[in-house]
Formats: structure tokens, sequence, C-alpha cells
């Protein structure tokens, strides 16, 4: 049975983001890691198709694609399996080594700010499986309530490979710990909405120093007084597909990203 999608209803002025530019470097392979194959509704589809159809659920009606030149063909299926109920704009992202290290995270978001800019924006993650289906839309609704970013928090047992988040009993952010050696807390963010305050640093923080990477531009804008907010959604679940070897025991894996349609 194939996943049908509708149209969403139009979620205010928030814009999809789904950065698709990173390279196999954690887990080599012939293809691109968005399309690994994850269970959903009982057929393998590729692991980008949830990413995608939690920012539809949220309710975007627009969502920018960054990719590289090399890394076309996730564009193509995404717009092809989507593209009758969502607006795609594709922003290229060019491969400028800096220190030895490939450009990430934060120079992807910036390859997209000529779409983003001025706008509230949902941004998820396409090698992860992310849950349950409306999380985004819950971000969405807390960003609404103030914050100039709000970080969706999952557990996890692995903090060490990912990105735990430290908060106070408001629910305030004070720390992201990137990859710690260890560490007693077990949870990680993996996605985020933003205010356009976040993406006017973000912009000004990658033109004053190219080579930044996103983990430190989150510590620096925290020390800088910008508000980040943790949500925590009941029943969330947070699986890295295209960052560890839990793929290889994922074909078990259920996304359950059902869109009535």
């Amino acid at each position: 049975m194939t996943t049908q999608y509708q149209t969403p209803p139009e979620a205010g002025n928030f814009v999809g983001l789904l950065p698709c530019a990173g390279r196999n470097e954690r887990f080599p392979l012939p293809f691109a890691k968005e399309l690994l194959p994850v269970r959903m509704d009982g057929e393998l589809r590729p692991v980008c198709e949830c990413a995608v159809n939690r920012l539809i659920v949220a309710g975007v009606s627009e969502i920018v694609l960054v990719a590289r030149l090399d890394k076309l063909d996730v564009v193509r299926h995404i717009v092809a399996t989507f593209g009758h109920c969502c607006r795609f704009a594709i922003a290229i992202q060019q491969s400028f080594p800096t220190h030895g290290k490939s450009r990430g995270l934060l120079q992807a978001i910036a390859a997209a700010l000529p779409w983003i800019a001025g706008r509230n924006v949902l941004m998820a993650l396409p090698d992860t499986v992310i849950g349950p289906e409306a999380v985004l839309r819950d971000l969405a609704l807390e960003l609404q309530s103030g914050g100039d970013a709000v970080f969706g928090v999952f557990p996890t047992e692995h903090p060490e490979q990912l990105a735990p988040v430290v908060s106070g009993a408001s629910g305030r952010i004070v720390e992201i710990r990137d990859k710690p050696a260890t560490s007693e807390i077990k949870n990680t963010w993996g996605c985020i909405a933003w205010s356009p305050a976040f993406s006017r640093r973000l912009g000004a923080e990658v033109q004053r120093d190219p080579g930044l990477d996103f983990p430190s531009f989150l510590e620096a804008s925290l020390k800088a007084g910008q508000v980040f907010i943790r949500k925590d959604v009941e029943g969330a679940y947070f699986h890295d597909i295209g960052g560890s070897s839990a793929w290889f025991s994922n074909l078990g894996l259920h996304a359950h990203p059902t869109v009535a349609g």
C-alpha cells in the first residue's frame, strides 16, 4: 500500500527546512543516507519521507530543501513524492572544506537564508525518524508563546553520539552539549522551530566566521542571551538513521507517517 498525502492547512508564517547536504562521513554508503529505507505503514520507504511528513502534518505548505549537486537524487525523490501537496524551493550548498572539515549544518541553514529570512522556521533532519506525528506542530505552537527557538527534545540511550540538552525548571535551555564523552542526561534535541531573530543572528555569525559550526553557534547564542526553550512531547521517539549502526536493526523500525488522503 502506498502512503497517501493531502494538502495541509496553512501554518501561519512558518516555512519548513530540510537540510539534505550532509556527507555520509559517519556511515559510508554508495548512495545518499536520506534514501535509506525504514518501514512506513508496513512498507519500506526512504527515511527522508518521515521528516517531510512531519513538516506536512505541522501544516507548512512550503519547504526549502538544501542539497549539494551530488545529492539531487534526494531532491528529485522528495519533490516527486510530495510535490502535489507542498511547494518546494531548492537551495544548493557549495562544498568548501574548512580546516580539513566539510561545511556542516550551520552552512546548510545559511544557504537557505534567502528563502527563510523574516519567517518562522520548522527544521527536521532528513536522516532521522522522529515522532509522534504532530511533534513539529507542537514546536510551532510553543514558539508562538515566545522565545527565539524551541528545541524538540527526545529520550535516547546514546546521548554521547548526539546533543543532550540541559534546561532549568522553566524549560529554558542553559546548555546544549555536542557529542559529550559521557552524559548522565539521556536526551537529545532532534528538531527545531525558530523565529526570524534566530536566522538574523545565524546569518551574521556565518558572515563573521565562515568556519563556524552549529554547536558553537548555539553556545554563542545562549551566551548572548537568546532564549531557547525545551519542548518535551509525550510519546516522543528519535532515531538517527544516518549517523550510527542503528539502521542495521531498523528494518523493523516503524516511522508511522500516516496522513489521511
